[in-house]
């Protein structure tokens, strides 16, 4: 399994959870009284602050991935231009003894 998949299942499961409690509550309800009808609202609205809750902390949870991911590559990248740098002052160096041997 990827570790893409291993993540989001429990996210994954609850909306699934929440939308068949959805459909469900969608087709239990068959009357026209005002009762049912803010019965059916306040739980249509609970769920939807429960799926978007969960969407948001997905989406934290992603945000928080792809910084780390590109606080990792800025690190690795200023490491390999301070090798880089140590290594062309290590050939300056070089340069300078040999050219003082020269002369």
């Amino acid at each position: 399994m990827s570790e893409k998949n291993l993540e989001p299942i429990g996210l994954k499961t609850k909306i699934d959870e929440l939308e068949k409690l959805l459909h469900g509550t969608s087709l239990e309800i068959s009357g026209n009284h005002t009762e049912e009808k803010k019965t059916c609202n306040s739980s249509n609205f609970k769920m939807f602050q429960e799926k978007r809750d969960i969407l948001t902390d997905l989406l934290t949870q992603e945000k928080k991935k792809t910084y780390d991911i590109i606080e990792d590559f800025k690190n690795n990248t200023l490491k390999r231009i301070n090798i880089l740098n140590e290594k062309n002052e290590d050939l300056r160096k070089q340069s300078d003894i040999l050219m003082e041997e020269r002369n």
